[in-house]
């Protein structure tokens, strides 16, 4: 079984690892490392599509915006940003990202007309109540959000192999990895991944 071989292997090898893990399979468990990025704090706003400035410039969807805020006086904390990720469609709404400390006063902050104030004093080259209805800045306010994980990998995902695998084996192991990557790539930093074909 692949338990059975990951122990076996672990017994011929050794356990050397730097970091901490978080299984106690020593083949196949997460290996987390620290990073700047480790529990700080997001939540996403809606926009509508292609929002506009109170000076009536454009952020276009496909293109990448960030809005730089300074000190709202209304709670105080350091200055405030939100990242608009570039989208290719141009009549769908697109989202402002918030990334914070865990301890920003932005998540005292419950209600819309308290967002809508924090935001306008943030971020004055927006007019707030124009760009986004009550409905969707309660939504916001309420939001708890989420929190950004340690990084980290499994060392059973890496191999070093005595020569360069061919034909339909190595397709096959590649394949079986990939969605793997894939799907845990925005959770690795620093970590190069080599997909054998």
């Amino acid at each position: 079984s692949l338990q059975g071989w990951a122990a076996e292997q672990a017994s011929s090898s050794g356990s050397s690892k730097t970091g901490s893990s978080s299984s106690s399979s020593p083949r196949f468990g997460m290996v987390q490392y620290p990073s700047l990025s480790t529990n700080l704090r997001f939540k996403v706003l809606q926009l509508p599509p292609n929002p506009k400035l109170a000076d009536g410039t454009a952020l276009p969807n496909p293109d990448f915006c960030l809005l730089t805020g300074k000190v709202a006086t209304a709670i105080g904390g350091p200055p405030l940003r939100l990242g608009l990720l570039p989208i290719k469609v141009t009549s769908v709404g697109r989202s402002a990202n918030l990334i914070t400390l865990p301890d920003h006063p932005i998540w005292n902050v419950q209600d819309a007309e308290t967002m809508y104030t924090v935001c306008s004093q943030a971020f004055p080259q927006v007019a707030w109540r124009a760009v986004v209805p009550e409905e969707t800045m309660a939504r916001f306010a309420a939001s708890r959000g989420g929190q950004f994980p340690a990084p980290q990998y499994s060392n059973g995902l890496a191999m070093v192999l005595s020569s360069t695998p061919q034909g339909p084996a190595a397709a096959a192991a590649a394949a079986a990895v990939q969605p793997l990557v894939i799907g845990n790539a925005a959770a690795v930093k620093g970590v190069g991944v080599v997909l054998l074909g």
